[in-house]
């Protein structure tokens, strides 16, 4: 790691290990599962929409965590949301050094000290669920988020392009990928 190589031996490597790459299949692929950085279970990928089976998701190979109530944590550190305050004014600060667990989808989640200051300032009740389920609640409800393409001149060489920025709207400075890059430098 970290080895300054010669131009030519650089390449020569970048071929070998490419061939591998190309020969497993692996080339030009997203990382493969076994390298997720977090469990999918515990990930926002079950917030959208077709992404909210874990069981496909294991049949992919991607890694599940197991949500288990230790000992420690049931005696010590964590709470279940169905037993926090329905006002978030009988809620004290030890509540931020509690694990809740969100028993309903098998999640567990902290609250952090800017989170209950928010709620307490527009008095929202505490969350009871995990952020993933709420986001993903938010989700179904507002349904996708969809934008069309528009086909609009480029604002400097006239070329035309597609952008997310109807042609109607009055942005003057909207470039395509050429004229942007010369702009930024």
């Amino acid at each position: 790691m970290n080895v300054q190589y010669s131009e030519e031996d650089y390449w020569r490597r970048v071929d070998a290990i490419k061939t591998v790459m190309l020969r497993a299949g692996e080339y030009g692929e997203f990382f493969p599962p076994a390298l997720a950085l977090f469990p999918y279970n515990v990930s926002i990928a079950t917030s959208y929409a077709g992404y909210d089976d874990v069981e496909i998701a294991r049949e992919f190979g991607y890694p599940l965590e197991r949500i288990e109530e230790t000992a420690h944590e049931a005696e010590n550190h964590m709470v279940d949301a169905s037993s926090l305050p329905a006002n978030v004014k009988d809620a004290d600060d030890a509540v931020l050094n509690k694990i809740v667990l969100d028993r309903e989808h098998g999640k567990k989640f902290r609250y952090i000290k800017q989170e209950l200051d928010f709620y307490r300032q527009y008095r929202i009740p505490l969350p009871l669920y995990h952020p993933s389920e709420r986001l993903a609640e938010k989700r179904k409800r507002f349904g996708p988020i969809l934008f069309s393409l528009y086909n609009r001149p480029c604002g400097k060489c006239r070329n035309v392009m597609q952008t997310s920025y109807s042609p109607e709207r009055r942005e003057k400075n909207i470039y395509c990928e050429q004229c942007y890059l010369e702009e930024i430098g």
